[in-house]
C-alpha cells in the first residue's frame, strides 16, 4: 500500500515534506541530513511541478464545442499536421492509460480524450465523438500508447480539416502544425484571431506574439497553457529560430486571451 501511495505526486510530496522534518528533529547525522534534504527539495520541487501542471489542462477545445465537426469541400485534399506536431499534442495532453475524471469532472481517457461531459460512471458509450476508438470492452483495461496516440490522431482530424480550409496553402509544414495545435487545443474560434488573419496575410513575424496570447482559461492564467505555447511558438520559428535570431516572445498580460471566450 506505501508503495503504491508514493507512486504519486503527492505521496512524493508528502514524503519529501517527512524527511524534511527528520532532519529539522536532529535525529539523523549531518552527512545524512544533507543527502536526505536534498533528495527531498527534489522530490516536492519535481511532484508539485507535475500535479500542477495536470491540473493546469484543459480539454482540447475541438472536443469541447459541441457540433463542430468540420466537412472538407469535395476535391479539396486533406493536409495532416507533422510528427512533431503530434507528439506537442502528446507531451502536452498527458497520458493516463485508464478512465479517470479530468480536473472539471469529464471522463477522459488516454491522451486527453473527451468521452463524456460528465464524470465516468460504467456508463460510457462505445463510439466516442465520432472516432472509431475504443469498444466498451478495451476501456476497461489499459489503453496501450499506440491505441491511444491512434485515438489522438483521430481527435486532431477536425482541426486538421479547419487548418486545411482556412490556412493559406504554402504555409510551410512545421508551421501548419502549429496551427493545427492551435486549433485542437483552442477550438473553432480560433480561426477568427489576429494570428490566423497575420498567417495568411503572410506576416509571419507577428504571429508568434499572436500565439502567446492564448493563455487564459475560465479568467485564470494557466502554466500549462503558457507551456504549451512556448513550445507551439518554438515550432512555428523552427530549428534554426536561434542562429536568425528569433525568440519566443513573453506574455504581455494586457494582450493575454482566454481560451474560453476567444478574442473580442
Amino acid at each position: 500500500m506505501l508503495q503504491e501511495i508514493l507512486k504519486t505526486d503527492m505521496g512524493k510530496i508528502v514524503c519529501g515534506v517527512f524527511i524534511i522534518f527528520l532532519s529539522g528533529c536532529g535525529a539523523l547525522s549531518q552527512q545524512t541530513n544533507d543527502k536526505l534534504k536534498t533528495r527531498a527539495d527534489q522530490l516536492v520541487s519535481k511532484s508539485a511541478d507535475a500535479m500542477f501542471d495536470r491540473l493546469d489542462r484543459v480539454i482540447p477545445g475541438i472536443l469541447r464545442e459541441e457540433g463542430t465537426r468540420a466537412v472538407l469541400p469535395e476535391g479539396m485534399k486533406l493536409r495532416k499536421t507533422t510528427d512533431e506536431g503530434i507528439q506537442l499534442a502528446m507531451n502536452f495532453e498527458g497520458w493516463e492509460p485508464v478512465l479517470y475524471n479530468d480536473p472539471v469532472g469529464y471522463c477522459t481517457v488516454g491522451y486527453g480524450h473527451l468521452i463524456k461531459k460528465a464524470p465516468c460512471n460504467g456508463n460510457e458509450p462505445k463510439e466516442l465523438n465520432q472516432c472509431p476508438t475504443a469498444t466498451q470492452g478495451e476501456l476497461k483495461k489499459e489503453l496501450s500508447k499506440l491505441r491511444g496516440e491512434q485515438i489522438l490522431r483521430c481527435d486532431m482530424a477536425n482541426a486538421e480539416i479547419l487548418a486545411t480550409m482556412h490556412l493559406r496553402p504554402d504555409l510551410p509544414d512545421h508551421k501548419y502544425a502549429a496551427m493545427v495545435d492551435m486549433i485542437f487545443n483552442i477550438g473553432p474560434k480560433f480561426i477568427d484571431s489576429s494570428a490566423v488573419r497575420y498567417v495568411n496575410e503572410g506576416n509571419y513575424a507577428e504571429v508568434p506574439q499572436q500565439l502567446m496570447r492564448w493563455v487564459y482559461a475560465n479568467g485564470k492564467r494557466l502554466k500549462g497553457l503558457e507551456n504549451r505555447r512556448r513550445e507551439v511558438v518554438a515550432l512555428w520559428l523552427g530549428p534554426e529560430a536561434a542562429t536568425r535570431g528569433e525568440e519566443v516572445p513573453p506574455v504581455e498580460p494586457e494582450m493575454a486571451i482566454d481560451i474560453y471566450v476567444g478574442e473580442q
